[in-house]
């Protein structure tokens, strides 16, 4: 099965897969782009937040 990630910047309204009849509701995800291994890391442990701590110690690596 073919699998993505979508995220956006700013909340977007769901959108459907026509062949699936799925909807989608993008999630938001900055740090996903300033940050792509956090992004990646998030997506294969299914990590439901991130810690305010988390992102702290990432500056500072």
């Amino acid at each position: 099965m073919p699998f993505a990630v979508n995220a956006t910047a700013t909340e977007r309204a769901a959108w459907a897969i026509a062949s699936t009849k799925r909807f989608i509701r993008p999630a938001q995800a900055n740090n996903a782009y300033v940050f792509p291994a956090v992004g990646l890391a998030a997506v294969v442990t299914q990590a439901s937040s991130i810690s305010d701590e988390v992102c702290i110690a990432l500056i500072g690596a």
